[in-house]
């Protein structure tokens, strides 16, 4: 909460217009920049104009990311290309590994400007961040993570019994007999 609390107040001060909690319903692009962005208020629709925008709407869960009958995957704001949308996107294991489709994002260049498939930027002053982002760029920056342990399984049959944990108010082992 500090870090993001420090980073709004060094964006605000250096004059940057933060918006949270609004659905933007509409964008202005000339000669492809961005212009503005309409922003649905109470009352009326509002435009915000800038030199620079942030996308920050969310993945499919937030509703910035769209799939229809067909399998096809739309950034449904912009209309940007997107990542990882080839091939299956939901498989059947549904408790097991991470969907597919939680990773389809637009791809960015290292300033984080949106970038298409072969890299070049599609708008200049068009910026990206948080669940807008491809996933599989993003985590080949992380550590690896570890390899997930079956909570839930059973071990395999000839393995020897497990001794229980001692439960308080018995003496260590007296109910385990190896």
């Amino acid at each position: 909460m500090r870090l993001n609390e420090a980073l709004t107040e060094a964006a605000v001060a250096a004059g940057v217009r933060i918006v949270n909690g609004a659905r933007t319903v509409g964008v202005r692009v000339e000669d492809g920049v961005v212009k503005g962005v309409t922003v649905a208020t109470a009352g009326a629709a509002r435009e915000y104009l800038g030199d620079a925008f942030v996308l920050a709407t969310g993945g499919f869960e937030a509703g910035a990311l769209a799939l229809d009958s067909f399998g096809a995957v739309t950034e449904t704001l912009f209309g940007l290309p997107l990542a990882g949308a080839e091939g299956p996107l939901i498989h059947g294991d549904y408790w097991g590994a991470e969907q597919p489709l939680f990773k389809v994002g637009v791809r960015v260049a290292k300033d984080m400007r949106v970038v298409d498939g072969s890299g070049a930027v599609v708008h200049p002053n068009l910026f990206a961040a948080g669940g807008d982002v491809y996933k599989r760029q993003t985590r080949s920056r992380c550590r690896p993570r570890r390899p997930h342990r079956e909570r839930w399984s059973r071990p395999p049959p000839d393995a020897p019994p497990e001794r229980p944990p001692d439960r308080p108010g018995t003496a260590s082992g007296s109910r385990w007999r190896s």
